[in-house]
């Protein structure tokens, strides 16, 4: 498809961390923090990367399930506690670079902004509340009231809440998983690689997203090229 027709949507869906939040880092350094005080391995950045996006008790049994330490059970419960703790001690991240510009532009060029994200909704309402979205931002679906990601069901909602055609929203995303759930959903997707994807990977993975950009702030060119071919 021609980069330029994702420009014509009308709603833009986006995933929140590692997609418009810059919060990779601060997730990751919580994650090994957990494990220190849990006594459990010391895993590398990049390995605890590859699970940012993913709901928070599938992430953890992925990575350190191989402990004898602790049932699943107490692992799950012991982990978040202490990985809530560590993230909430951190410093709070702010939205990658670029990111509300992005969003004002397409706002401005009359396109709704949701938001569809594996992270809890009372989590993720206090970070866009912090960082003054709720005037750009119409609607926020997440992990809270639906399956996560990769199933659709988010979008899905949002296709029937908008009452608008599929064809006319776009899922952008860091995470195979947001592409997964464009295509159960039957929508387009674009894959930025600011958060937990690569390009290559993007370029590999099945689904592949319709559209690579280095992140989000690649669209604000985009529709601004858009608009002036249409002038």
């Amino acid at each position: 498809m021609n980069k330029y027709n994702f420009m014509t949507k009308s709603c833009f869906i986006f995933d929140w961390d590692g997609t418009l939040f810059d919060s990779v880092g601060s997730l990751v350094a919580a994650y090994q923090a957990a494990a220190k005080a849990l006594r459990l391995p010391d895993l590398p950045y990049e390995t605890i990367k590859q699970v940012i996006g993913q709901p928070a008790e599938s992430s953890i049994l992925s990575l350190y399930s191989s402990s004898d330490l602790y049932s699943p059970h107490q692992l799950t419960k012991l982990f978040l506690e202490a990985f809530r703790n560590a993230y909430d001690d951190a410093d709070q991240p702010g939205l990658i670079p670029g990111s509300k510009e992005a969003l004002e532009t397409i706002k401005q060029a009359g396109s709704l902004i949701c938001i569809a994200s594996n992270k809890p909704k009372d989590c993720l309402q206090g970070e866009i509340n912090r960082l003054e979205l709720n005037d750009i931002i119409s609607h926020v679906h997440s992990i809270s009231y639906y399956p996560a990601k990769p199933a659709g069901d988010m979008i899905t909602a949002l296709i029937h809440k908008i009452a608008s055609p599929a064809r006319s929203f776009v899922m952008i995303g860091d995470h195979i998983n947001d592409i997964k759930a464009a295509k159960a959903a039957g929508i387009d997707s674009i894959g930025v690689t600011s958060g937990s994807a690569s390009l290559d990977y993007f370029k590999t993975c099945n689904p592949s997203p319709d559209l690579v950009l280095p992140s989000v702030a690649s669209l604000i060119e985009l529709i601004k090229e858009t608009a002036d071919m249409n002038d």
